[in-house]
């Protein structure tokens, strides 16, 4: 399962965090924006005894979740982006990929502790999550985060980034 520290035990933390940072930056209100040309993704490495190979981030328009909060039966998100591969995919059995440029995807120490890829062109409100993989097997998914306008993503991500620097 991918994590955002590589000890489990520090995992709730950095969420109760994250969701007090969101919050308190932006008020009851769902954070949402209406074109946001790139995302940055910075998280914290699974375990080496995990035999992670690579990390996949799913989205789309629209929440896996109901109004209500309940998982929506059968639902599968239009498309994802393999970091690793460096390539994105969709259709309902993500059949059609196509390989990525640096144009649309920069990712830097993709194997490293802190790994942090950037992706560019993405439009609209989106839902976002992400996996890790290895040779045999696929993690489930990590909380949905909503699409953030840039501005909000980097003050988002400079704080995380913050927390991860002072532990």
């Amino acid at each position: 399962m991918i994590s955002l520290k590589s000890s489990r035990k520090k995992l709730p933390f950095l969420f109760v965090v994250l969701i007090f940072v969101i919050f308190a930056l932006f008020g009851k209100e769902p954070v949402k924006a209406a074109a946001a040309d790139n995302l940055t993704f910075q998280w914290q490495a699974n375990p080496t005894e995990e035999n992670v190979t690579g990390y996949r981030l799913y989205y789309g328009p629209q929440s896996r979740y109901d109004s209500d909060g309940s998982l929506r039966e059968n639902f599968s998100y239009p498309q994802y982006i393999d970091f690793s591969e460096q390539i994105r995919c969709s259709g309902t059995e993500y059949n059609d990929c196509e390989t990525l440029d640096s144009q649309d995807l920069q990712c830097e120490g993709l194997y490293s502790e802190t790994p942090r890829c950037t992706v560019y062109g993405l439009r609209g409100t989106l839902f976002l999550t992400m996996t890790a993989y290895t040779n045999i097997a696929e993690s489930g998914f990590t909380a949905e985060l909503e699409s953030a306008t840039p501005i909000q993503l980097q003050t988002v991500v400079q704080i995380i980034d913050m927390l991860l620097l002072s532990e």
